[in-house]
């Protein structure tokens, strides 16, 4: 064998394609050896999907319920038998029969009793021969002969007189299938040489033609040229037809009725005729497939007139076999053998769903009965054995991250203890020594060591005991607390025990995890979700479960003398400061970020102790008045705030007066909820506000204020300046920490109004509030990837470009084809291009944005992981995220001089990307402070305010040309001095 046919062989038994190739042998086995099963399990399917298609079968009628076309059945039935006599009945009564039918003008007679043997007067079967000549269109039945095994061996036919007079003969029998049922008939079969049709192939065929000969017969044209004769099979059969599920329903005419009453044979002129017994007992009962799993059972008549009936509406069903069965069933298979698919729910679902649909089209639309149980059966055994390969492989893999993660802890800063059988110390580690004492060494116990109340002493040693009884790791589900030395708090510690394996199953490894700092970084977290950055306010979450508590604090029932209890009495402010957007518009953020700590502080500082500040958000504020007051007292309230705000607040060298619209909504008067007082309120500072602002409003009952229209307006004017293309771009820089280069720009949107540049905060908000956030995002990026362009043109060396895509964008699939065709149609190389992700948008769907991000990764574009810290990311996603910088939001910056836990969390922030290899950009530098902490913690690159305003293309250019130029040195952010290289631009 040579060595690409063996690579071959070792590829097909790859662990990816082991499944298919289990499927495929198993397929071979169900078309081969296990036929059978192979049959019983198609016989199920076909059962479903004829349940399904049985309505849309091609040529397929509703057939009338007065039995106005199609076959009928002339029954002999129980009374019949009762007004006639028992059966068999004598042969003139037959003859009598057919006379009738002959006078009504029927067209054919299909004759389903089976006159084998002689009758006891000679002269009755003549009678019923010259009946049936006389009639001349009389099709009779032939059957094969079975021995007590079921095997036939030999043919039942008319009486030889009888079968000279019919038209025809046809063969009646119906094959029974593997699960006792019968669903079709051979439109051919025969014995040896002689060949017979279906009964009722036959009878169609004298219908129409007259007699029993013609080769252009409609059965002719409709049965497949059959084999040549077998003179050694006892019975043969050919051409198999399956019956549709939904079969046509029949007219029966009682044989007493007809004879009875001639006249009403009347209605048979020109009809096909089926005469058959139906009597209980007397013809065994053929079972057929019924509804919902059950068994129909027929009488032989009534099978074949349901048969003829198929057969005038086109609706048998042809099954497919032989080669078309093994290629339909084989080449799915071996394509995904050779090119297997990631095992998936939708492709289980399809695999399962796709043979079914298909072979429902088929039956729709051509009549066609493809088996598709052995291709269902393969296909799910191989789906079934990827998903428990891929469940083997997730377990091996979760048992190799928990021994990684049981190796790293033994390095960590945590004390380390192993012990033996009895609970001495075999070996401790420095920070377990510490912890325990001068006194804790190999040898000794451990319990007099350890110095906690005695409940904590005593969970750590029943802990210890319970875990040399079992293998897995065994944690205390408390925090247990150590002393330290006197004067300090207790250390609270995490225990973790893990009993070693085999041959040294009685040891015992105990690590001990200091949850201090893990404690406090809790509570700050803690805080810091339910509180407010900037002003340290609560935010609105913890207001609204203060203020539900609130109106949910008083007495619910009847009181004692059974009247309704009073609802609380309270009042809720809601506070918009005016015009505050145009101070950020013109100091910048961190100014205005400076305004409203001043002025929450000033409303902190006015807040009596009965009610509650918080920041809705924005410049927006909440006040909760819990002692009880009347709408004018809380108007008042109201009126003493705007006076708070009112003083002018000096920032930057400048004066600036303020002035606020309050809405007023009382509790129970306006609403006794919350988030109906909270639209009461706010509705009203709107109506304070639409009033020109600086006054208060009260809540009331009135109805919300109709929509502005301005803002209709602006919105149709945004939807106009992306189409025209009126959105600029600015650029901020970005250096390096360590030598002051300049290492990036990143994209910032403008809007040129009459009124100067808009920033975003002004128009983003309806922007997204209107569907045109992915439009926008796609012109911006067409507008940086150009921009790039045109300084390579003019022979700068242009940084990357960050450009910032919204949450909406990132579940835009068209992205990296959106990005990959701007920069080929700009040749502009990827690398210069950055993208960056918020982190709430990256937590939002993290499989997909992984997928989208490693396109837009594998093209050469850089992604940047934006705001982080603020969006509770998981730290397992961010491992899988492929991002190349991290930039750490401008709150946790600007508020590391004051507070603690932004610092700590900045320090976090960094260690975790240089763990992950990642650069981090801190964002806001705005003071000389700031930036030497950022040094001192490990930064990587700044941007903000203090190193370089936002600027245009072509201020940027300059700055470009000037420091990037080859002969150029780099400038240097000092260590020393405030003044900051490079410069501030403004």
């Amino acid at each position: 064998m040579t060595g690409t046919s063996w690579r071959g062989l070792r590829a097909l038994a790859a662990p990816a394609r082991l499944p298919w190739l289990l499927a495929l042998l198993l397929a071979l086995a169900l078309l081969g050896p296990a036929q059978p099963l192979r049959v019983r399990i198609d016989l199920l399917v076909h059962d479903l999907v004829s349940t399904l298609a049985s309505a849309r079968l091609p040529g397929q009628a509703t057939d009338p319920a007065d039995g106005t076309e199609g076959p009928v059945i002339i029954a002999i039935d129980d009374a019949s038998l009762q007004a006639l006599g028992p059966w068999p009945w004598p042969r003139t009564l037959h003859a009598e029969l057919i006379d009738t039918l002959r006078r009504a003008g029927v067209q054919a007679i299909g004759y389903g009793v089976m006159f084998a043997e002689p009758s006891r007067q000679p002269e009755d079967d003549l009678r019923l021969a010259a009946a049936m000549r006389a009639q001349g269109r009389v099709v009779l039945p032939v059957l094969p002969l079975r021995d007590g095994s079921g095997r036939p061996q030999g043919v039942l036919e008319p009486l030889p007189l009888l079968a000279a007079s019919a038209a025809a003969l046809g063969h009646a029998e119906a094959p029974i299938d593997a699960d006792g049922r019968i669903r079709g008939l051979a439109l051919q079969a025969g014995s040896g040489l002689q060949r017979w049709e279906a009964l009722p192939l036959a009878l169609q065929r004298v219908a129409a033609t007259g007699s029993g000969g013609g080769g252009g017969s409609p059965g002719s044209r409709l049965t497949e040229p059959p084999p040549e004769p077998d003179p050694t099979l006892p019975w043969w059969r050919h051409d198999l037809r399956l019956l549709p599920d939904r079969p046509a329903r029949l007219h029966e005419i009682s044989a007493i009725d007809l004879l009875g009453d001639p006249a009403r044979a009347g209605a048979l002129l020109g009809r096909s005729v089926w005469v058959g017994v139906t009597a209980t007992g007397i013809d065994p009962a053929l079972p057929t497939p019924g509804r919902a799993g059950q068994v129909d059972l027929l009488s032989t008549v009534q099978w074949q007139a349901r048969v003829q009936a198929a057969l005038e509406q086109g609706t048998l069903v042809r099954p497919l076999g032989g080669l078309w069965l093994w290629l339909l069933t084989l080449l799915p298979l071996l394509g995904m053998l050779l090119r297997p698919l990631p095992a998936s729910p939708a492709l289980a679902l399809g695999w399962l769903l796709l043979p079914c649909a298909a072979a429902t089209l088929l039956l729709t639309t051509q009549a066609l009965w493809l088996p598709v149980g052995t291709l269902a059966c393969a296909g799910a055994l191989a789906l079934l054995l990827e998903r428990l390969m891929a469940l083997q492989g997730a377990r091996r893999g979760l048992r190799e991250e928990r021994e990684l993660a049981l190796a790293t802890l033994q390095v960590l800063g945590e004390a380390v203890i192993s012990l033996d059988g009895q609970g001495r110390i075999v070996q401790l580690n420095a920070r377990a020594r510490q912890w325990l004492g001068a006194d804790a060494a190999p040898g000794r116990a451990l319990a007099p060591l350890l110095r906690m109340p005695a409940l904590d002493r005593r969970i750590l040693l029943q802990a210890l005991d319970d875990s040399r009884h079992q293998t897995a790791p065994l944690t205390p589900d408390l925090p247990l607390r150590l002393a330290r030395d006197p004067g300090q708090a207790d250390r609270p510690l995490l225990a973790s025990i893990q009993p070693l394996p085999a041959p040294r199953d009685d040891q015992l490894v105990l690590v001990l995890t200091d949850l201090s700092e893990v404690m406090s970084a809790r509570r700050q977290i803690e805080h810091d979700r339910r509180h407010d950055r900037l002003t340290g306010l609560p935010e609105r979450r913890l207001f609204i479960e203060q203020l539900t508590q609130q109106l949910g604090a008083g007495p619910a029932g009847p009181d004692a003398s059974g009247s309704s209890a009073p609802a609380p009495r309270l009042a809720l402010l809601f506070i918009d400061i005016d015009r505050f957007a145009r101070i950020g518009d013109h100091l910048g953020h961190a100014q205005a970020d400076e305004v409203l700590l001043r002025l929450a502080r000033r409303l902190q500082d006015g807040c009596h102790r009965s009610e509650l500040l918080a920041r809705w958000g924005g410049d927006q504020f909440v006040m909760l008045l819990r002692q009880a007051c009347d709408p004018d007292a809380a108007l008042a309230r109201a009126r003493e705030l705007l006076e708070l705000v009112s003083p002018d607040i000096e920032v930057g060298g400048l004066a600036l007066g303020l002035g606020a619209s309050i809405g007023v909504a009382c509790a129970p008067r306006d609403g006794r909820d919350a988030d109906t007082l909270l639209m009461r309120a706010r509705t009203a500072m709107g109506r304070a506000k639409a009033a020109g602002g600086h006054r208060v409003a009260g809540g009331g009952t009135d109805p919300a204020p109709p929509p502005d229209p301005r803002q209709l307006g602006l919105e149709t004017r945004l939807r106009q300046a992306i189409e025209q293309d009126e959105f600029v771009l600015h650029y901020q820089l970005q250096f390096a920490l360590d030598d002051g280069r300049p290492v990036g720009a990143e994209a910032l949107l403008r809007w040129p109004r009459e009124d100067g540049l808009w920033l975003p905060g002004r128009f983003i908000g309806l922007i997204d509030e209107g569907g045109m956030t992915v439009a926008l995002g796609e012109r911006v990026i067409a507008q940086a990837i150009a921009q790039l362009r045109r300084w390579r043109e003019a022979g700068l060396a242009p940084v990357p470009v960050s450009v910032n895509i919204s949450p909406r964008q990132c579940l835009d699939t068209r992205l990296p084809e959106l990005v990959a065709e701007r920069l080929a149609q700009e040749q502009v190389p990827a690398a210069l291009l950055k993208i960056e992700i918020t982190e709430s948008a990256a937590m939002h769907d993290p499989q997909h944005l992984r997928g989208l991000l490693e396109r837009l990764r594998a093209m050469g574009v850089q992604i940047a992981l934006d705001d982080f810290g603020t969006g509770y990311s998981s730290l397992a996603h961010l491992r899988d995220m492929p991002v190349d910088q991290i930039k750490i939001d401008p709150g946790f910056v600007g508020s590391m001089e004051q507070h603690a836990g932004s610092r700590a969390i900045v320090e976090a922030t960094i260690a975790l990307a240089h763990g992950l290899k990642v650069p981090v950009v801190a964002e806001g530098v705005e003071s000389a402070r700031q930036l030497e902490l950022l040094r001192e913690l490990g930064c990587d690159q700044v941007q903000g305010f203090l190193l370089a305003h936002p600027l245009p293309p072509d201020a940027l250019a300059a700055i470009l040309a000037k420091r990037l130029r080859a002969d150029a040195p780099s400038p240097h952010i000092s260590r020393c001095s405030p003044a900051l290289s490079p410069p501030r631009i403004t």
